[in-house]
């Protein structure tokens, strides 16, 4: 194409790091962020690369700091910032094996975009993986309790136009699965790959609308993965499509681009800081800005693909990894999603709304059987009967029991409550948490790697929890 030979032309890197640093301001905003030290350098250097300013160290640092930023608030964060954490991982190591082995401190973007990004491909499919082998159980497929089901009557109560008869539940389960399924197929078989990238964003931004959850900033993320199996000459062609709007703006005078800057800072910062800061601004205004920034993606995706005709890359191509070492990564994601069948935690294992069950020494698996876990911290359980906690005595009423290991941790987020509880058959009174030994906590840094959910103690129906 005539656009890789214009010394202008936009490289696949620079719109992976926009795309990437836009779903980082979406994955903040989609919160009310503390006023931190961490968080006003995340929006920062985001701003840096989505204006340009010094695009790669900006882009390289906030890896850096959005790594720490996850780390500081684990075990309690969202699935998808364990798979960001692991593209930042990635990235950054990329980038060290390319100065380690040039000798130089200067990175020259085409090379690191070719290394990391096969690797960052592989991980997302290993995730697609877990969504939908999590799903493989009887829970999910009880269109009564079904997250499948569950989240379209909430999209169905919020937009009247969707059907919401009762037979409409198992068609939801059914669609839920083929689609997952069906996505990471086609993103890599070669012939299929634009269905692919189209149905993804469909899926995925129906999911975002979901009125019940906070669902858009895993969308949002997934825009900067979804590019990386567009060919090798889109991000050109795209810059082929802007070039109108890239003229206007390197005929703009520097005082008005500073003035766009200041509004668009002051924005972002309102609608992350929105609690902090008290602004005024709702989730919901965040949600409306990413569906306005969504829908400008899409539209300028559509443009580039119909004026222009690709060469769309072998799967061999697309998934071979220049630097094995970097496999490892992929291969941690691998272990993290096979956690909840070992014993081990059942959050931030890619089971989020899969109604899987592997507590209490059973599972709901039609794959796996509970003999295979090798930890016993999902096998000891805690029934809660009376807390001065409000939360926890609602979940408790409910019929929710905890794994041993979880309901310390969470007891000791309230140190002058009274609990008592059963575990083992044998029923425990404590009048304060923090007098009770028995109820210390733990090692803190195996605690970031390590939180089970409430578990459904009533029956064999699992309900819909992330």
């Amino acid at each position: 194409m005539n656009a890789l030979k214009s010394p202008s032309a936009i490289s696949p890197f620079s719109v992976f790091a926009w795309l990437w640093s836009a779903g980082m301001i979406a994955h903040m905003a989609s919160y009310s962020e503390p006023l931190q030290t961490i968080t006003v350098a995340m929006l920062i250097l985001a701003l840096a690369v989505l204006f340009g300013f010094y695009r790669t160290t900006a882009f390289l640092m906030l890896a850096g700091v959005h790594l720490l930023y996850v780390y500081d608030r684990l075990p309690r964060v969202p699935n998808h910032s364990i798979l960001a954490a692991a593209i930042d991982i990635t990235i950054l190591a990329a980038a060290a094996w390319l100065a380690l082995t040039s000798r130089r401190l200067t990175i020259d973007t085409a090379a690191l975009y070719r290394l990391f990004a096969p690797v960052v491909r592989i991980e997302l499919l290993v995730l697609y993986f877990f969504v939908v082998f999590h799903k493989l159980n009887g829970g999910f497929f009880d269109p009564q309790y079904s997250c499948g089901a569950t989240m379209y009557l909430r999209l169905a109560a919020e937009y009247p136009f969707l059907p919401a008869s009762n037979w409409i539940r198992w068609c939801t389960i059914a669609m839920t699965i083929l689609v997952e399924a069906a996505i990471p197929v086609l993103l890599v078989v070669r012939r299929f790959r634009l269905a692919g990238v189209l149905l993804a964003f469909a899926f995925h931004f129906a999911l975002a609308m979901d009125p019940g959850d906070v669902v858009f900033n895993f969308s949002a993320i997934l825009l900067a993965l979804f590019f990386l199996f567009l060919p090798e000459d889109f991000a050109a062609a795209v810059g082929a499509t802007l070039a109108p709007l890239r003229r206007a703006r390197a005929a703009t005078h520097p005082a008005v681009k500073a003035a766009i800057l200041i509004l668009v800072a002051p924005l972002m910062a309102a609608l992350i800081f929105r609690d902090a800061i008290a602004t005024g601004m709702t989730f919901e205004a965040s949600r409306k800005v990413w569906v306005l920034y969504a829908g400008v993606v899409f539209t300028i995706f559509v443009i580039t693909i119909r004026r222009n005709r690709f060469e769309w890359q072998s799967p061999r191509t697309l998934l071979t990894v220049p630097t094995p070492g970097l496999l490892i990564v992929p291969v941690l994601l691998f272990a993290n999603g096979m956690m909840p069948y070992l014993g081990l935690k059942t959050e931030t294992s890619f089971a989020m709304y899969s109604n899987l069950h592997t507590e209490g020494g059973r599972t709901n698996h039609w794959l796996m059987p509970a003999s295979l876990q090798l930890w016993d911290y999902q096998r000891d359980l805690v029934r809660v009967r009376r807390t001065s906690v409000t939360r926890i005595q609602r979940l408790a009423n409910r019929g929710y029991v905890w794994p041993y290991y979880e309901f310390k941790w969470l007891m000791q987020a309230h140190p002058n409550a009274s609990v008592t509880y059963e575990r083992n058959g044998v029923v425990k009174r404590v009048r304060k948490v923090s007098e009770e030994p028995e109820l210390a906590p733990g090692n803190r840094v195996a605690r970031k790697f390590l939180e089970f959910r409430p578990v459904s103690g009533r029956d064999d129906r699992t309900p819909c929890i992330h």
